[in-house]
């Protein structure tokens, strides 16, 4: 049986756990998203449906603001978060979802001259 030395018994164990920002703190460039949602007073599920808010050009917003309060005042559900932002392009995340999200926005001409230099590259990393 292992014994505490004298000087660690009765020493209570850090906690591991990191201090968060309380509602209302200042919002820094140098903080994680997990801390600015924290100092927001909102979830990081919020915060990054708002960020994706933010990516829908503005005509495109309003007119789907638009649509949504019509169906409200005609007795359909609620305008919220998610009914704005159904059908809108999700941002990628990783190197190939970025690579397929600009082979997707490239016209039928760019695709064509595309393909063979992507063909060629697959090759010499075989």
């Amino acid at each position: 049986m292992a014994v505490c030395p004298p000087e660690v018994r009765g020493v209570r164990a850090v906690s591991k756990r990191k201090n968060r920002p309380k509602r209302g703190e200042l919002v820094t460039d140098d903080m994680s998203m997990r801390d600015k949602a924290s100092a927001l007073g909102i979830s990081t599920g919020q915060m990054y449906r708002w960020m994706r808010l933010s990516q829908i050009p503005r005509d495109e917003f309003e007119a789907r603001l638009a649509r949504q309060t019509e169906k409200w005042a005609n007795g359909g559900a609620r305008v919220t978060t998610e009914s704005i932002l159904r059908g809108a392009p999700v941002p990628a995340r990783g190197r190939v979802e970025r690579a397929l999200g600009l082979i997707r926005a490239m016209t039928d001409s760019e695709l064509i001259e595309f393909l063979p230099r992507l063909s060629a590259l697959l090759e010499t990393r075989r």
